[in-house]
């Protein structure tokens, strides 16, 4: 019994020391967290949602944001009836339908700044969705769907570029 009060005696600064490390340890991380905004990082919300082959990313507030159930049905049907319109058996590439907040946001993803665009590349669609414009879902689906399936068409084939996906 007098060897365990001993060693009690000698690890006791420890187990005093030990947690005071511990709470202020952990303080300092919680505050070094709340300077993220302090160092210059912005924060930027999206939600996503996966149906069949398709994935969407909406922003996680705004104009689009309240609407991501009427666009994700619009996507859908759009999808099918390009596919019905190019004859084709069906459509099961996996894409990505990315919904913006600005055309601000579209420069800084895609390098331009139009209300639509198509990447046959990473096989994602680009659609801005400010209230100001209708996004061209329909239009830049048949693009993506087209490149896909057939290849991306020479610069000077306007009536496949632009005039089947109007």
């Amino acid at each position: 019994v007098g060897c365990n009060i001993a060693i009690m005696k000698r690890f006791l600064p420890l187990f005093i020391i030990l947690p005071l490390f511990l709470f202020f340890g952990c303080s300092e991380n919680r505050k070094n967290t709340s300077m993220i905004a302090v160092d210059g990082w912005g924060k930027e919300g999206q939600v996503l949602k996966s149906l069949k082959n398709v994935a969407f990313n909406f922003p996680d507030s705004g104009f689009a944001y309240e609407r991501k159930s009427d666009y994700v049905k619009q996507c859908l049907e759009a999808i099918q009836s390009n596919v019905q319109i190019i004859g084709l058996e069906s459509f099961s590439d996996t894409i990505q339908i990315r919904f913006l907040r600005s055309r601000e946001d579209m420069f800084w993803l895609t390098g331009s700044k139009p209300s639509g665009m198509a990447n046959p590349y990473i096989n994602t669609v680009y659609l801005v969705a400010d209230g100001n414009k209708t996004p061209p879902i329909k239009h830049e689906l048949m693009h993506l769907i087209t490149m896909l399936e057939w290849g991306y068409p020479h610069v000077s084939s306007t009536l496949i570029n632009e005039g089947l996906a109007a």
